[in-house]
């Protein structure tokens, strides 16, 4: 019964498919700043304490943490949700309103949410890439419950802290209060997005 409840968890909460390719095991750390941040992502996974934000780097291995944190929780018994912002904050904005807020209060309310990519979205005609005022209001939304109530929150984005204010400061400013001193920026530099690696040069 143990082992079911937890394959129910993990496919409720939307991980059960990446859950076997992110692990802590699979995580190749060979630089220093690589052990850094595995090492914040395993203190995290074992005390579950405040937020837990990572950024920066593409392809520096955030998701792969966030997702192996969430796979020691959801074998521990612990109820996680996973939401890949992009997906999820186009298909929220799509919905009627009592369907979205449905959708909007189980992401409030989940004991532990993981946020995949906050902010990521699509370059306009004009070559930004800001998120739209809607995008702004949901991701309040989430952020302000979770923050007043104290839920565990892990959060994956390229936005750095300032511009995660610098987009909104009142949601830059709770991420940035509750992940203190579990906050990873790491510094984006070609050489760190392990999906380039291997790439010949002619």
């Amino acid at each position: 019964m143990k082992i079911r409840r937890c394959v129910q968890k993990m496919e409720a909460s939307g991980l059960r498919e990446v859950i076997k390719r992110y692990t802590f095991d699979k995580y190749q750390a060979t630089e220093d700043w690589q052990n850094t941040i595995k090492q914040g992502a395993m203190d995290y996974a074992d005390k579950l304490e405040g937020w837990l934000l990572f950024c920066g780097q593409s392809g520096s291995g955030k998701t792969h943490l966030c997702t192996a944190v969430c796979r020691h929780l959801l074998l521990a018994g612990e109820e996680v949700r996973y939401m890949p912002w992009r997906q999820d904050i186009r298909e929220l904005k799509a919905m009627a309103p009592d369907r979205q807020s449905e959708a909007l209060n189980k992401l409030q309310t989940v004991p532990i949410l993981y946020i995949d990519d906050l902010f990521k979205v699509g370059r306009a005609a004009d070559g930004s890439c800001n998120p739209t005022a809607a995008d702004i209001n949901l991701a309040f939304d989430i952020i302000n419950y979770r923050y007043t109530k104290q839920l565990a929150t892990i959060i994956s984005t390229e936005r750095s802290p300032a511009e995660l204010v610098d987009l909104d400061e009142a949601i830059g400013g709770r991420i940035v209060e509750m992940a203190q001193g579990r906050t990873y920026c790491i510094e984006k530099k070609p050489g760190r997005n392990y999906r380039l690696r291997g790439v010949v040069t002619v």
